[in-house]
């Protein structure tokens, strides 16, 4: 990647022939770590025995499609993080007790016979009792905010993606991205002016001001490609800012045909995602970054006729199991904005 302006530029006097010529660019090499995701289920031969194989093929499907469904649902909730795996955060402590109070966001991705970390204590969910609460198969002890993340069949916490939140960082949340330093290399930090991070209010004009300043490092200058990605918090809020400023009413049928989503100035589109963490919204120079697969989301192929479908040695169990192999990059980490902590 280009990390700093061609040094082999001068401007001389009329009498001066001399040219300046050990400039050169300065290129930096980054280095982005695959991470592996997996989703999985199993089914009894004596179920796909059943004569009625219509019925058979519509389990097999809503367990397929559910599985791959979720296993993307938690793609994109890695994307707007910063590789730290938070599900959620337990919202006070636990003494040897079974039920985990959550927040931030609460229970969105969690799920009955979840395997956990809370902190540094494994658990296990047996039912998920509402928005704000679990209960656990066991009594466990934890601290208030301990950040609960998924955990692997081999009793580890999971290796997650990185995301948003640590692309577009100073180095709080994340000092080395991409195999580079922020600390040695300040051109690999967000500006200021392009991170907001007050606990505010959100306004037009705090919006306005990360495009503007993200702008001047966009990858395309003359066309840059911006999208902003809001929760559904944010989404409102911005969208009560462009209410309040309406200055007259009009008759026009803008529903007609369709909706009209919202959009920001140039033409930038302001997209709504339910996995953008509350008061957050991320403006993004889509040709900057890249989802590098190296495997897209897919089932690995079984070794029967069924497909997906792969025999468990020593059992009457058939196995499918999903994968996606890889990260989110970026090649140019001052041309994106951001803003956390708003109302």
């Amino acid at each position: 990647m280009r990390s700093f302006r061609h040094s082999g530029i001068q401007w001389s006097a009329a009498g001066e022939s001399t040219l300046q010529t050990t400039g050169q660019d300065q290129r930096a090499q980054s280095k982005v770590d695959a991470k592996f995701g997996y989703g999985t289920f199993r089914i009894d031969h004596k179920v796909l025995s059943v004569s009625d194989k219509g019925v058979i093929a519509d389990i097999l499907e809503s367990e397929s499609q559910g599985l791959l469904k979720d296993l993307a649902k938690h793609i994109n909730r890695q994307w707007y993080g910063y590789g730290n795996g938070q599900l959620c955060l337990a919202n006070g402590a636990g003494s040897s007790t079974a039920t985990l109070t959550i927040d931030t966001p609460g229970a969105r991705y969690l799920s009955p016979g979840m395997n956990i970390f809370i902190g540094a204590v494994q658990a296990q969910i047996s039912t998920v009792d509402s928005d704000t609460q679990v209960t656990l198969t066991a009594t466990k002890t934890w601290s208030d905010n301990d950040v609960v993340k998924l955990a692997t069949a081999d009793n580890t916490a999971a290796s997650e993606m990185m995301g948003l939140g640590g692309i577009v960082d100073d180095g709080t949340r994340v000092a080395t991205l991409q195999n580079i330093a922020r600390s040695t290399n300040y051109w690999w930090k967000t500006p200021a002016n392009q991170l907001n991070t007050s606990a505010t209010a959100l306004t037009e004009a705090i919006m306005t001001a990360i495009y503007t300043y993200a702008r001047e490092y966009a990858m395309n200058f003359q066309k840059p490609n911006y999208a902003w990605f809001l929760g559904a918090d944010m989404w409102n809020a911005y969208g009560k800012l462009l209410t309040s400023m309406k200055k007259t009413a009009t008759t026009k049928d803008v529903l007609n045909g369709g909706w009209k989503g919202l959009e920001f100035m140039d033409g930038v589109p302001v997209v709504l995602d339910f996995d953008v963490p509350a008061g957050e919204g991320y403006l993004v120079d889509l040709d900057a970054m890249t989802w590098a697969q190296l495997a897209p989301l897919d089932f690995i192929p079984g070794d029967t006729n069924n497909g997906v479908l792969t025999r468990v040695p020593g059992t009457s169990l058939f196995e499918a199991t999903a994968a996606v192999y890889g990260n989110l990059a970026t090649f140019n980490v001052r041309g994106h904005g951001a803003f956390r902590a708003k109302t």
